[in-house]
């Protein structure tokens, strides 16, 4: 698990369940940034993240930060899965992952999929 990890603050990610469980207490905020899967192992270009989607907006309320990058505040117990669409080149959206930090061993280390849980203060 990872505490207080730089990208994701106040977050323990455990990571020996599938999907990754992020957990958060009601009232604490993080922040996530979006990475582009198909640009594994290049510079990246600034993403334009169209819209942030939750699963369930009563446990989990997203504001976005900058291009790629947004805040996330726990709201309520219980969990939701966050995803990132970013607008492609052609004009399609493309879903895209969330940077790792604490497996930052390559600009390429993202979550594979990440699920809030969000737990009593």
């Amino acid at each position: 698990m990872c505490s207080n990890c730089p990208g994701l603050t106040n977050v323990e990610i455990d990571r020996t369940v599938r999907p990754f469980l992020a957990r958060l207490a009601v009232g604490e905020l993080t922040s996530v940034r979006a990475v582009a899967i198909e640009e594994c192992g290049t510079e990246q270009p600034m993403l334009q993240i169209v819209r942030w989607i939750v699963s369930d907006s009563s446990v989990i309320a997203v504001e976005p930060s900058s291009p790629e990058s947004a805040i996330v505040t726990a709201l309520n117990p219980g969990r939701s899965r966050l995803v990132a669409e970013r607008m492609l080149p052609e004009g399609g959206l493309g879903q895209v992952g969330l940077r790792d930090p604490f497996l930052e061993l390559s600009q390429c280390t993202m979550l594979p999929e990440l699920v809030f849980e969000i737990v009593p203060e």
